[in-house]
């Protein structure tokens, strides 16, 4: 495999996209569009004979005179993307490919897509790995046995409970949920990192685009218990965002919202998968088990030059 048959094209990327039925949400050029607000994002195509038979398109930043790359908000994967067909072998040798064509960066955070299992060749370029660990329900055309593969107490308690205080609806008006979102991240003193107008425009394009909704718990007060941003591609369907209010946590609409997803995504969407893109914070990890959801491995890679490194020190001195 040569790097000669990379080519760094978004024109051409976007027309490969547009031709693709397989592909996550994440690498799609609309998504990336609108998630890129505060950066640039570009796109490596490999070809052979002479289809693209692997894509990876990224997201760069530019501070000073340092360049970095990283993930683009709401964006849980991105990197390479394979075709069907290839061997280990020769999935290797185009990653190795791609990461020779990488335009030159001071740094790189990189969380890859399930599929790309083998991360050797960014070892060998001298990358970080960390496994982390998702969670996804794998049977969700399966009712009957997500419903049995339920904690106990979500199935008889919970959901029970909830069911006689709350209805699941369709959001109507998602611009006022967008600060209910920011919510836990305003709790846990991270919310300057959350761009309201880039999440206004994501909930809008991808329900405009069917490929994602706004669900709401509320009561006959009209207040709401739970918020849950859905979204969806041939693959699966991923909870992306999920909120609820502190002080009506105790009705577990957070529980019965969730399972109503688990329904959309069967009945509506008929997808065999859920995913809900996390988490390994212990209490929400504990969540996601309960619902007989499985761990799945995605690889967290990193690379920084001497001079980021040096700096990002001084930077957490004087902090």
């Amino acid at each position: 495999m040569s790097k000669n048959n990379v080519k760094q094209d978004i024109a051409a990327y976007r027309i490969w996209c547009n031709e693709q039925k397989h592909l996550p949400i994440f690498f799609q050029d609309w998504w990336l569009d609108i998630v890129s607000e505060d950066g640039d994002w570009d796109a490596m195509l490999y070809y052979h004979r002479p289809h693209v038979v692997s894509v990876f398109p990224f997201f760069y930043k530019k501070k000073g005179s340092l360049s970095y790359l990283c993930m683009p908000p709401f964006t849980k994967f991105l990197g390479p993307f394979f075709m069907g067909g290839l061997s280990d072998e020769k999935k290797q040798s185009i990653l190795q490919a791609l990461l020779a064509a990488l335009p030159t960066f001071d740094s790189y955070d990189l969380n890859v897509h399930y599929s790309t299992r083998n991360c050797l060749p960014f070892i060998w370029n001298e990358f970080e790995e960390k496994v982390h660990y998702s969670y996804i329900l794998e049977n969700v055309n399966d009712l009957e046995s997500c419903w049995e593969g339920l904690a106990a107490d979500y199935r008889n308690n919970k959901i029970h409970r909830a069911k006689g205080l709350v209805k699941v609806v369709e959001a109507e008006d998602v611009q006022s949920l967008t600060a209910f979102f920011i919510g836990p991240f305003e709790r846990k003193g991270i919310a300057q990192t959350i761009d309201q107008g880039i999440l206004s425009r994501l909930l809008h394009s991808c329900i405009r685009r069917g490929q994602g909704q706004v669900f709401q718990a509320i009561d006959s007060d009209g207040r709401i218990h739970a918020a849950a941003f859905v979204v969806w591609d041939n693959m699966n369907a991923k909870l992306l965002l999920m909120a609820d209010d502190p002080g009506l946590r105790s009705s577990g609409a957070g529980i019965y919202l969730i399972w109503q997803l688990i329904e959309y995504a069967h009945y509506e969407l008929q997808v065999s998968e859920f995913d809900f893109l996390g988490s390994m914070i212990p209490g929400v990890e504990r969540v996601r088990r309960s619902f007989g959801a499985r761990q799945r491995k995605y690889s967290y890679l990193h690379k920084a030059s001497k001079s980021f490194r040096i700096l990002k020190t001084i930077k957490n001195w004087l902090s």
